[in-house]
């Protein structure tokens, strides 16, 4: 297809389609960068001995710019890629994370709160503004500030480099010998609200996800919601209960309404499900989430999330374990769970190899304190739940972890005859 084309002053005739595209894309790239040469930011950058052009390129080739088209919008991206960068809060961080998903809240004005693992498996929040900021899953090193308080540790993001796609089969890797289920009675009943956990179990329900005015319910979302994306995306939204049995426990995952967070919900033909559901069912969530939950009984997942709260039912027989989880996917089949898990540190960052007589006063003293602290017996403490509690690096075998909890539980039983 050819076409005649006049672009401020510029004139091509017959030329084809991408040709012009190219031309079009070209004039709109100096003419942002004539106007970004006006502005305070570029002339400060330049007296401050910046590299200009390294910077604007940068941010030429981010998502965000390639996403937005508008000359003044480019404008902004790349005026703020050049703006003097305040230090973030809190305490120095330079890791390899990796990231799975994010979430925010529809109506609101939250941050997205991006869940990732650290080297030592543990997890942490990464706050951003900008949904673009990670392709999700993806590995990469994040640099920035690092804040614990009561919600929670998160971090704040400096600078992101190195990103590595990942697959949900990493994903899955990396998740199930920590996820809990409800085997794991202790853990579960120590959870605190605002941890962050991985689960696994069965879909036993599904169930429509409350709607709140003024702490209040007031009604329920339907389970195919828009996000407020510019223009508007397509998500579900509800809550999976997962099969309890006669555990005592109830795990009940929610996929919150997003106003322009990353969820990763990857259960097989859920979507469609979904869009059915609301076709047809178009005035009752509560059926909406009953047609999905025909669909999608029985499927085993595993779940990221922050512990949104822990209540007893009225007659104190089971206790409901409700989280927040931007991270849902269906287990897959030939992934074996001993399978190794992504390595996020390089082989020089890593503790050697130790035995329980080299470089183990530590691990040894957080089992005796936590063991004093609750009552229990660091012999007996799961291995998975030994590795957080000590901060133990994911190399060192569970061989010589056994060691240093039986060392660690002589310990303990000496100081609490004393």
């Amino acid at each position: 297809m050819k076409r005649h084309v006049v672009i401020a002053g510029i004139t091509s005739a017959m030329i084809h389609e991408d040709e012009q595209t190219n031309i079009v894309e070209e004039h709109m790239t100096a003419e942002v960068l004539e106007l970004l040469k006006a502005t305070n930011e570029y002339k400060k950058a330049v007296e401050s001995g910046k590299d200009v052009n390294a910077l604007i390129s940068e941010a030429q080739q981010s998502p965000r710019y390639q996403k937005y088209k508008s000359p003044n919008t480019r404008l902004s991206i790349l005026r703020a890629a050049l703006a003097p960068k305040a230090e973030p809060e809190g305490d120095p961080f330079d890791e390899v994370l990796f990231v799975f998903a994010g979430g925010d809240g529809f109506g609101t004005k939250r941050p997205i709160n991006f869940i990732a693992m650290r080297k030592d498996r543990s997890f942490v929040e990464v706050v951003s503004w900008d949904s673009e900021q990670f392709q999700v899953p993806c590995k990469c090193r994040v640099t920035g500030g690092i804040v614990t308080n009561q919600y929670g540790t998160k971090v704040n993001i400096a600078s992101i480099s190195d990103v590595e796609p990942k697959t949900l089969e990493d994903c899955q890797k990396a998740l199930q010998k920590s996820a809990l289920s409800i085997k794991h009675i202790s853990e579960l009943t120590d959870l605190g609200k605002f941890e962050i956990h991985a689960f696994r179990g069965s879909i036993r329900y599904v169930s429509a996800e409350a709607v709140f005015a003024d702490g209040k319910k007031v009604g329920e979302h339907p389970v195919w919601c828009d996000t407020e994306n510019n223009p508007p995306k397509k998500h579900f939204v509800g809550a999976f209960s997962l099969e309890g049995g006669e555990s005592g426990f109830g795990i009940n995952l929610h996929v919150e309404r997003q106003r322009v967070g990353k969820p990763i919900i990857a259960i097989d033909d859920l979507f469609p499900l979904a869009e059915d559901a609301v076709s047809e069912k178009p005035d009752s969530p509560k059926d909406q989430a009953s047609f999905v939950q025909e669909g999608v009984f029985g499927r085993e997942v595993l779940a990221l999330g922050r512990v949104s709260s822990v209540k007893e039912s009225k007659d104190g027989d089971k206790l409901y374990i409700h989280v927040a989880t931007p991270f849902i996917m269906q287990v897959l089949s030939g992934v074996p769970d001993n399978s190794p898990r992504e390595k996020l540190v390089q082989d020089h960052e890593v503790e050697p190899e130790v035995t329980a007589n080299k470089k183990t006063d530590k691990y040894i003293h957080a089992f005796v304190t936590f063991g004093l602290a609750n009552n229990e017996d660091p012999q007996w403490i799961p291995f998975e739940k030994a590795r957080r509690i000590a901060e133990i690096p994911d190399e060192i075998p569970d061989a010589i972890i056994h060691e240093i909890k039986m060392k660690a539980s002589a310990l303990y039983k000496e100081q609490k005859s004393e």
